[in-house]
């Protein structure tokens, strides 16, 4: 009898184990916590156009969307955030496309998941990705550090329709 409690006890731990390390691996658990997660290392793979007015981007590897995308004639590197209500732009992507930043008014009070912060409002003159072209943009130069610049709804709302499906974002204008 105890030997075969023993045996059990045993058989459970090798499944348990096996189950964390696949878990790990695949899903994203303590292991991938601790892995460096920058946007270089998750991009997503170049948009491909589906037809004339739709393209579609393949999941990066931390579930998220990136895309680059050419804002005032610089290319700007973002990922797609349904949560986030508007284009909140870094600080390296504002400089990137020669914000003042001496001139900035951060009169926005934002919510995030990080807490609270200031933003400033500004215009860009256009947003190119592809095929997709929309002049006078609003968007957000965000006051805290940000990592990666967000394309939120105020960009999404702007085509005719987006969807995700089978590991893809798939957009239309």
């Amino acid at each position: 009898m105890l030997w075969w409690s023993i045996r059990t006890v045993f058989m459970v731990g090798v499944l348990v184990v096996g189950a964390n390390v696949i878990i790990q691996q695949n899903w994203g658990g303590p292991a991938a916590q601790r892995a460096p997660q920058t946007a270089a290392l998750a991009r997503s793979e170049a948009p491909m156009p589906y037809s004339g007015n739709e393209m579609s981007i393949q999941v990066a590897r931390d579930g998220h969307f990136y895309l680059d995308v050419m804002i005032d004639g610089a290319e700007v590197p973002f990922l797609v955030d349904t949560g986030a209500s508007g284009i909140f732009l870094n600080h390296e992507a504002a400089d990137a496309i020669g914000i003042d930043f001496d001139e900035l008014d951060y009169t926005i009070r934002t919510k995030t998941a990080n807490g609270y912060g200031r933003a400033a409002p500004i215009k860009l003159r256009d947003l190119r990705i592809d095929g997709i072209y929309i002049e006078d943009v609003d968007a957000i130069v965000n006051d805290a550090p940000m990592s990666i610049s967000l394309l939120g709804m105020s960009f999404l709302s702007r085509l005719e329709s987006y969807e995700v499906r089978n590991g893809y974002l798939i957009l239309r204008w």
